[in-house]
């Protein structure tokens, strides 16, 4: 039984539903038609580290995207896998899309109209020659929000050290979140959705879930890959998220 897997865990095992450090005191929906059949998951986007301290007017926290949890068996150890749940189709817009882009260890992609903001990212990198990736967002005044993986210690990481306002709370930019990469293939499968102030990363189909908030002083406006070797994008797709 999955449960079997989740006894006597310390607190740095690998199967936290998201690894990053802003989704808090998840819920699931209840009484979902048997037709239906979903298991659907809802968190509260931010930590009470400095939740009462972000800089914020009008406004103080928000919510992760509904995703749908899943569970697989994957070396025989159940794993809970999420993704956006599929409601989501009805608001994309697809902006850009590239079935194979060849790039000489950077590669960089700048918002045509506006920023980078509200948008999703898809897209599959061959990592059988990486040792590390590091994914970039970042304006014009020198903010950054870093995350990445390192293939050498198969984690993941985010980094928004430099992301914009940090300032409010030494505990904000403590520490680099990591997580591990649990899928066992050459080929790492990235999936992103920003928000004004948030990111939410699903890696390798969702085996890897990271929820993080920053503040940028302006809107994100390029996204950049940058590795030690020349490589190759597969199926890239940018996405407009509209809600309103």
């Amino acid at each position: 039984m999955p449960e079997d897997y989740m006894t006597d865990l310390d607190e740095k095992h690998s199967f936290w539903l998201d690894f990053g450090r802003d989704n808090y005191a998840g819920v699931t929906w209840s009484n979902i038609p048997q037709k239906d059949g979903r298991t659907l998951f809802i968190g509260w986007m931010s930590n009470w580290l400095y939740a009462q301290e972000v800089p914020t007017e009008k406004w103080r926290s928000t919510m992760t995207l509904a995703r749908e949890l899943i569970l697989k068996k994957r070396d025989e150890t159940y794993r809970i896998f999420s993704k956006p749940v599929r409601e989501l189709n009805k608001y994309r817009t697809v902006i850009f899309a590239e079935d194979k882009i060849d790039s000489e260890k950077k590669y960089r992609y700048e918002a045509e109209n506006g920023d980078l903001m509200n948008n999703e990212f898809s897209f599959n990198l061959p990592v059988k020659n990486i040792n590390k990736v590091e994914f970039v967002l970042s304006n014009k005044q020198n903010d950054s929000l870093k995350f990445g993986f390192n293939k050498t210690d198969h984690q993941f990481y985010v980094n928004r050290k430099k992301s914009g306002i940090t300032d409010f709370s030494e505990k904000f930019t403590q520490k680099i979140a990591t997580a591990p990469r649990i899928v066992k293939s050459d080929t790492l499968k990235v999936h992103f959705i920003l928000d004004k102030t948030s990111i939410e990363i699903f890696y390798d189909d969702g085996a890897t879930v990271m929820s993080e908030i920053f503040f940028p002083n302006k809107p994100y406006d390029t996204f950049t890959i940058t590795t030690n070797s020349n490589f190759t994008i597969q199926d890239m797709e940018i996405n407009k998220i509209d809600l309103e």
